[in-house]
């Protein structure tokens, strides 16, 4: 009994141990890596090797054009509205900017190829009275120089055409005013010009040269206009400076010799 107790005893002591050498050398090999401590090791890495985005030239040229043409205001534009009719194709460039907040003053100015000419400033303040109120002044001169003119009466042909010139020089402003911002709408304004006319250039014969003060009254004459307007409605539509849906319905407007027009502006585009 105790030779097989004491050999049973032996044979637990080796079993133990050869376990524990077993477990001990399954310690000492490395262990593979998880998905866990790859990215963990990944992330640690590239953070030792942080540094900031340098942007390469061409990013800044492509920027720099983007800045010009999108989310910035256009300072120099063309601008290809003739002086008065009949004076051919007109070119010219106009330079706008602000000058407070809102605000923009647009000079410009164009010259056609019969030498009409063209110089202007128009000032538009759209938020004035806390939004409620937008003012539009405008103020230039136009010189033409060889406008049309075909006589008195019907029986006139395109034979008898004789050709004039004037200098004007202009101003308006017109006041918008929409007390609540919608529906209802108020609107005065005045404009002012000075017709200096003079002799006609271009191929026709000048009209002063064919018609005299008796046959052609007010020929070389000097006239100052003033125009006033104003203007009640109400206005449905969400914005009016774009094309939403609504209308604008006003009683007239009022001009000097007292007529009275009824004036409707409808826009379905949305």
């Amino acid at each position: 009994m105790r030779l097989s107790s004491l050999l049973g005893f032996c044979l637990s002591i080796a079993f133990v141990g050869g376990a524990a050498t077993t477990a001990l050398a399954q310690s000492s090999e490395p262990q593979p890596e998880t998905r866990q401590s790859t990215i963990e090791n990944a992330a640690d890495e590239k953070a030792q090797s942080l540094h900031p985005y340098e942007v390469t030239t061409a990013e800044k040229v492509i920027a720099r054009i983007e800045r010009r043409f999108t989310d910035q205001t256009i300072r120099w534009h063309p601008f290809l509205e003739n002086a008065y009719r009949g004076g051919g194709f007109a070119a010219g460039v106009g330079y706008m900017f602000h000058p407070s907040a809102y605000n923009t003053l647009d000079v410009r100015g164009s010259y056609s190829i019969r030498s009409y000419k063209l110089a202007e400033a128009e000032f538009i303040s759209p938020r004035l009275f806390d939004r409620r109120g937008e003012l539009t002044v405008l103020g230039g001169w136009r010189d033409a120089t060889q406008v049309g003119f075909y006589g008195v009466g019907m029986n006139t042909s395109s034979g008898d055409r004789t050709n004039f010139g004037f200098e004007q020089p202009f101003g308006s402003a017109l006041l918008t005013f929409r007390p609540t911002r919608r529906l209802f709408m108020v609107r005065g304004g005045f404009e002012a010009s000075r017709w200096d006319l003079k002799s006609g250039q271009g191929t026709a014969p000048s009209v002063d040269d064919v018609f005299t003060p008796a046959t052609l009254p007010g020929l070389d004459t000097t006239t100052t206009f003033l125009h006033t307007q104003a203007t009640v409605g109400f206005d449905s539509r969400e914005s009016a400076m774009r094309g939403v849906a609504g209308s604008m319905e006003s009683p007239g407007m009022i001009t000097p010799t007292g007529t009275m027009r009824w004036v409707s502006d409808r826009s379905t585009t949305r």
